[in-house]
């Protein structure tokens, strides 16, 4: 068996929906096509934590029109719980701070396997309130993949 696959580096041409996967696979007999949807956080690399140096920068450079906000599920899980399951799937907790009222905020990072940055700021409240979630990249097309990634991610 022998397994042939592109890199990220080139040209690659955007699919609808965005994560798409068009593949073909060959044997003695003919071959076959198909295609299936790639949930987003598999292409979440381990070199994506930006660190806080550059975090504070780098999110005052992206525009405020490339900025989408959510509030996601409840969620049954302490910051630090939280913190650990982000990190556990390549959403780098860059750094967290405590608020009033017993908020969290936990600022994150993330890089796809094409060099995309998303740098992300989700709010905490204390009492069980909804937390929400700040999400800014120059390519807007990812915010609705990473917003659904950290949703199942932090539902599990």
């Amino acid at each position: 068996v022998s397994t042939q696959s592109t890199g990220t580096a080139g040209a690659v041409m955007k699919m609808d929906p965005l994560l798409k996967v068009q593949m073909a696979m060959k044997n003695d007999i003919d071959v076959f096509y198909f295609e299936c949807i790639v949930p987003s956080y598999v292409l979440f690399i381990e070199d994506g934590n930006i660190g806080m140096n550059m975090f504070p920068q780098t999110w005052r450079e992206i525009p405020d029109e490339k900025e989408s906000q959510f509030t996601l599920n409840p969620l049954n899980k302490s910051p630090e719980q939280v913190e650990q399951v982000l990190n556990a799937n390549n959403l780098f907790v860059v750094a967290t701070r405590k608020g009033g009222n017993g908020e969290t905020l936990i600022f994150i990072s993330l890089k796809f396997t094409n060099g995309i940055w998303v740098l992300g700021e989700l709010r905490l409240s204390g009492g069980g309130a909804p937390p929400n979630l700040s999400l800014k990249t120059h390519t807007v097309a990812a915010i609705p993949e990473v917003h659904s990634a950290i949703q199942i991610i932090l539902d599990a």
